[in-house]
């Protein structure tokens, strides 16, 4: 052996001869040696002298990263090469010109170099860290010797073929040490045969011997490499005790290495050890300053399942101070082990966008996908990043890819996040369209999910998609189910079979449903519109519990498109958590209030507390709220039932905030129906829809603050005569009403005449068309007037014959021609009627009779009737935003005042200074006294006397 060539040297010579056969033998080294005593010139060396090594382990091959991991000693080494001809250049004497020398000039310098010189600097970095290792320059030159075959052992063969019995004796704890490591590093599969190898139970054996001479860095090997080989020797339990009592000698970069074993550590006896790690690597952190070392401690603290967040967010500092020296796969692991525990941190990710913009096309295909994979997950990937930096690289590499996963994963990622690349989503689809037979039942949910706004692209592509389902509908997980009758659904699949096996299924493996898969399954078939009967006893009570609010508000919205399924136990279940939600710490989102609020329209849900606290984040919300999102939430409120509807618009009139940010929101939309116009100016058919459903939910809810711009933009559409002319929609009779609320009288009347020129008006329609007539005339006794533009004669059946009110019974007979709408001032319970009971009280105590809240012809809802003296109380369900009554109000005056009554109208405002100033009875005297012709005699002599 090698051990007895060393034996047969000189005594005086043997350390030196150690240490040269050490770095010459079997690597073809260029050794250069310096010491105290020059040894070419033939003077001995003392027997215990320190040599200085400067020529080691000169690579085989050429290192293609060597300009990134040389460092600043490797370009001190190569700039002295360049300069002298020789192989054995020194390092003593270079100059200071690599201060000035930047990055790129750097990498220059080791990138024109020689394979000849490449290896030499890379063994004169290797020597200098050598010199830095006090444990091995210390080492007995036999075991020197025994230390470098381990180290260039290549095989586990090789590596067990010097583990022999006697040597294995004589290996002290470096020895042990780097044998197991090397056997770690090289084995790869299974490790059972290693288990019978008699050399492997030597050297285990010795090392449990051993076990007290080891240092901490070789604990830290050793125990790494029992978790990589999966072998847990006797003596095990004693080195965690060891672990445990000197954790504080550990260096950070030790801590790392034991936290990444721990993660794949299956035994119940490293919970302790996990604990005070982790306990000493808070003290350790600032050592972690190397990009491998913070690498390693996220992705151990990931596996772990150690969601420390003030541990993280000191990770991400330090990986912040060093981003520069990071490699992409070390960022790729910090990415993976934030967006696994759902932790994020702006600056670090926004460092890391910036790297991304720069390094992208250096990703190789996994980190790619990794990268948009944690990207997406945290929401820190913003368009600009995936649609014009990421995509393109990927586009690029596609072929590359491993086919299905990845390419699956990258389409969930980019739907995901939001961001549809149609070029890159047409390319997926065509690669994965003959691939689809390789995919496993996640390759399906996740692709199935991506592409399901888009379907309709890629039509062949999903057809595939649904046969291999079908195929592979055992091997699915719930979660996987869930994901893709979600997928399916929102795609618009009409195939009831499909959704038949797939509920089917998940009725197999009920009890491992989770609560949220059963919201996405309810989405799914409520998309559908399909119901399979194995789906019935899908709703569970207790359920309800384990869903967090926005869940529950996806789970109420997806019933009530789904009536057949609703169960009342589940939906006050889903309520009463989202009332407790809505109290605590959880706030709405846009869409999660306009899915509530479209939910309380729907099932007619009295919920005035819910509505007020979600009235109450409105402000907050609307600021930061897409136009397709408002919309959609101030379309669900307009609809609201009449009580509800009252509660919005009192809080609209009381809260300047709101009104700011709902002015905000309008306007926005509207530029967004103008944009319509631009892009399509040869249709405005679309544009006209959108600008009358706008106009009609501001008119519902009494909106006029800036409904003047969408006013002038819907007549500047109507001087378009394909508008006028077009097909009758029914949206035509709801403008002509909304521009009358909302006192537009032009708009109003150029409405009325579109409508007039229809054959098919429906009796409701010319009801409401009627009532806005009235409002458009202005009238004496006669509510039409004049009636220049032939509306009265056009809507009323007896035209100028106006219904007079049967004295004898205010509720059983009404008016021929039906001028208003019941709808319209329907009964409410609001704060108006705490005002009309005041008003009352304080009558009484007057000593004037009178009637309460009644209807004139059943049709006319009036708070107070003295006689033919009718007290109105203008509350904010009467009055527009700027103030201004509303449309209907103004008409109901007319229509009251045409039957001969006296209307007298206080603001809801004058009621409550009097109620609060004590002075109710002198204002009620005031108003009785102008409508004074209205009054009986009796009533008359009390208000005047």
């Amino acid at each position: 052996m090698a051990k007895h060539a060393f034996r047969s040297a000189p005594t005086t010579h043997r350390g030196c001869l150690a240490w040269r056969r050490c770095f010459s033998s079997e690597q073809r080294l260029v050794p250069t040696f310096s010491s105290e005593l020059d040894i070419s010139s033939g003077a001995q060396p003392a027997p215990q002298s320190t040599c200085k090594v400067h020529g080691v382990l000169v690579q085989r091959r050429r290192d293609p990263a060597a300009a990134r991991w040389l460092g600043k000693r490797t370009l001190k080494a190569t700039l002295q090469l360049k300069q002298q001809d020789g192989p054995t250049a020194t390092l003593a004497g270079v100059s200071d010109e690599l201060s000035s020398t930047d990055e790129g000039a750097q990498n220059s310098i080791v990138t024109s170099l020689s394979l000849r010189q490449q290896r030499q600097a890379v063994a004169e970095r290797k020597a200098e860290e050598m010199m830095e290792n006090q444990d091995l320059l210390e080492l007995h030159p036999d075991r020197l010797a025994v230390q470098q075959d381990l180290l260039t052992a290549s095989s586990v063969g090789r590596v067990l073929a010097l583990c022999s019995a006697e040597e294995v004796a004589q290996m002290d704890a470096i020895n042990l040490v780097t044998a197991c490591h090397r056997i770690a590093k090289l084995h790869h599969g299974s490790s059972a045969f290693l288990k019978e190898n008699p050399h492997f139970e030597w050297l285990i054996d010795r090392t449990g011997q051993k076990l007290q001479d080891l240092k901490p860095r070789g604990m830290v090997h050793i125990f790494w490499a029992l978790v990589k080989l999966e072998h847990w020797p006797s003596w095990l339990p004693e080195l965690m005790t060891l672990f445990t009592i000197n954790i504080d000698t550990f260096t950070g970069r030790d801590l790392s290495v034991i936290l990444g074993a721990l993660a794949k550590f299956p035994k119940a006896e490293g919970s302790e050890l996990k604990e005070a790690a982790l306990a000493e690597l808070r003290f350790r952190l600032p050592q972690l300053q190397g990009p491998t070392d913070i690498a390693c401690v996220a992705s151990s603290l990931c596996r772990l399942h150690v969601r420390d967040e003030q541990l993280f967010a000191a990770l991400a500092i330090s990986a912040q101070r060093s981003i520069a020296d990071f490699s992409m796969s070390d960022i790729v692991s910090v990415l993976w082990a934030f967006a696994s525990l759902n932790l994020t941190h702006s600056e670090l990710f926004a460092e890391i966008r910036q790297v991304l913009h720069r390094e992208a096309e250096n990703c190789s295909p996994k980190e790619l996908t990794q990268i948009t994979w944690a990207l997406s997950r945290l929401k820190e990937a913003d368009e600009d990043l995936l649609r014009h930096v990421m995509a393109p690289v990927i586009r690029a590499k596609l072929l590359e890819f491993e086919v299905p996963r990845d390419l699956c994963t990258l389409a969930f990622a980019y739907s995901n996040a939001r961001v549809m690349e149609e070029g890159l989503f047409s390319d997926l689809a065509h690669i994965l369209s003959s691939k689809v037979r390789l995919m496993n039942a996640h390759d399906i949910s996740s692709v199935v999910a991506a592409f399901a706004t888009i379907e309709y692209a890629h039509k062949s592509f999903f057809k595939a998609l649904k046969r291999h389902t079908k195929a592979t509908l055992q091997t699915f997980t719930p979660l996987q189910l869930a994901r893709t009758i979600h997928g399916f659904g929102i795609a618009g699949v009409d195939d009831p079979s499909l959704y038949r096996k797939l509920c089917d299924e998940v009725m197999k493996k009920r009890e491992q449903l989770h609560a949220k898969n059963l919201v996405e399954i309810l989405i799914g078939l409520a998309e559908a519109e399909v119901l399979p009967e194995s789906a019935l006893t899908l709703l569970n009570v207790d359920t309800a519990k384990w869903l967090d609010a926005k869940s529950c508000i996806q789970a109420l919205h997806a019933l009530s498109r789904l009536p057949q399924l609703g169960s009342e136990a589940f939906q006050k279940e889903v309520l009463k958590v989202i009332r407790k939600k809505a109290q605590g710490w959880w706030r709405f989102e846009v869409e999660d209030l306009a899915d509530l609020i479209e939910v309380m329209v729907v099932l007619n849900l009295q919920e005035m507390f819910l509505l007020k606290l979600s009235l109450g984040q409105m402000p907050r919300l609307l600021r930061n709220s897409t136009t397709t999102g408002f919309l959609r939430l101030w379309g669900g409120l307009s609809e609201l039932p009449a009580i509800a509807k009252e509660q919005v618009q009192e809080e609209i009139h009381r809260n300047q905030h709101l009104r700011n940010a709902i002015a905000s929101c309008i306007q926005q939309g509207i530029e967004a129906i103008a944009s319509m116009i631009e892009d399509n100016d040869s249709n405005t058919q679309p544009a006209m829809k959108a600008a009358a459903e706008l106009m009609l939910a501001c008119a519902s809810l009494g909106w006029d603050t800036n409904a003047q711009s969408l006013a002038d933009l819907i007549m500047t559409l109507l001087e378009d005569e394909n508008v006028k002319s077009g097909p009758h929609e029914a949206w035509w009779v709801s403008l002509a009403w909304a521009s009358g609320e909302l006192g537009f009288e032009e708009l109003s009347k150029t409405c009325l005449k579109i409508c007039l020129d229809s054959k098919d008006l429906s009796e409701e329609d010319r009801r409401r068309l009627s009532t806005v007539a009235l409002f458009v005339n202005e009238a004496g006794t006669d509510c039409f007037g004049p009636d220049p533009d032939g509306l009265r004669e056009a809507l009323c059946e007896a035209p100028g014959n106006f219904p007079q009110e049967d004295t004898s019974s205010t509720s059983s007979r009404s008016f021929k021609g039906s001028y208003w709408h019941p709808e319209m001032h329907s009964s409410s319970k609001g704060s108006s009627s705490e005002k009309v009971d005041h008003i009352s009280r304080a009558l009484v105590e007057m000593n004037l009779p009178h009637e309460k809240t009644v209807k004139i012809a059943g049709l006319h809802e009036v708070d107070i009737r003295l006689e033919r003296a009718l007290l109105l109380i203008l509350g904010p369900k009467d009055l527009a935003t700027s103030g201004k009554a509303l449309g209907s109000t103004v008409a109901r005056k007319r229509a009251l005042e045409a039957m001969g009554f006296m209307v007298k109208e206080i603001y809801v405002q004058e009621v409550e200074l009097a109620i609060t100033s004590g002075s109710l009875q002198e204002l009620l005297w005031t108003c009785l006294a102008e409508v004074g012709d209205g009054l009986s005699d009796g009533q008359k002599g009390l208000t005047f006397k």
